[in-house]
């Protein structure tokens, strides 16, 4: 059984290869006019028709806000450095693949105090996971400068916070730092409007909004006395959120023999929620006590585009 389940699958590889490299004709007529072109292609030709790929680096500076049940209302917020990678596939005109990650570089905030405990040197960072497939809605030839699409994806993103903990109230034993990882992921949805403003120009002015909706989260909250760690995990009651984004796209040069293409993007977006704890935590009650974020960023990239 295993040795036919083997063949199987080598036969169905084989199959799959021929296919891809065999030639599928885009004319009907050349067989009977000597005159037609011969334009037979492969599958593989065929999806890479008007296909393109594009690798890009990414960096800017985000403002980040953070606001901790344990903290009360008092919130963490500073001005980050951020980079990032990410890779899109466009298939013929209509369809993007699209996917990155971004690591928000460590955040400070040193004023962090309530109900008169002090902690100082608190610091933050935050990593993003991102796909995206996105659909460009077909328009008439007279629209040809404006494009409108749709868009779904998965998200995931995951704060981390250390505060050191440096004086307390008396009677309660004494902390050395406090630890907390927030994560959030879910999927969401948009829509977008791109217009290039120039006739014989490739730059593009693109707007959108995306909703995620069922927001998933996990709130994990560290003590560390000493050596002795005191942990409780706690998941985040579902919430939804907006994100909107303005973006700028523009070509930087072209490469000689077919060899691709640099452009960059300049944008801005932002997005804040806030998720509601569940009841309890260690014993102690979390009613009404919720974590709330808020990033906002100017972003630049730069973008290697290989067109099929």
């Amino acid at each position: 059984m295993k040795r036919l389940s083997f063949h199987l699958v080598v036969s169905t590889l084989v199959v799959a290869l021929l296919l891809l490299v065999s030639p599928v004709s885009k004319s009907q007529d050349s067989e009977v006019n000597p005159n037609a072109t011969d334009q037979s292609l492969s599958i593989w030709e065929l999806l890479t028709i008007n296909s393109h790929v594009d690798f890009r680096i990414m960096t800017g500076m985000r403002y980040l806000s953070y606001s901790d049940a344990f903290f009360d209302k008092d919130k963490l917020t500073d001005n980050s450095p951020f980079g990032g990678i990410g890779i899109t596939i466009g298939v013929g005109k209509k369809i993007l693949l699209d996917g990155y990650f971004q690591y928000t570089d460590k955040g400070k905030d040193g004023y962090f105090l309530t109900n008169d405990a002090e902690i100082d040197d608190a610091q933050f960072n935050r990593e993003d996971y991102v796909g995206t497939l996105t659909y460009i809605i077909p328009l008439p030839s007279w629209f040809e400068r404006h494009s409108f699409s749709v868009f779904g994806g998965y998200k995931k993103s995951q704060t981390d916070l250390t505060a050191n903990v440096t004086k307390l109230p008396p009677g309660i034993p004494p902390l050395s730092r406090q630890e907390v990882t927030f994560e959030t992921y879910g999927p969401f949805f948009g829509v977008g409007y791109s217009w290039k403003p120039f006739k014989n120009d490739e730059s593009n002015l693109t707007f959108n909004v995306a909703w995620g909706w069922d927001m998933k989260g996990d709130y994990t909250f560290s003590a560390f006395r000493g050596e002795k760690r005191d942990s409780s995990d706690n998941a985040v009651n579902p919430t939804s959120g907006f994100r909107y984004g303005i973006y700028w796209n523009g070509p930087l040069t072209k490469f000689s023999r077919g060899r691709g293409k640099l452009t960059y993007t300049i944008s801005l977006d932002g997005y804040e929620y806030k998720m509601d704890l569940k009841q309890e935590i260690a014993g102690r009650s979390m009613e009404g006590k919720a974590v709330e974020e808020a990033v906002y960023g100017i972003n630049a990239s730069v973008n290697y585009v290989y067109d099929f």
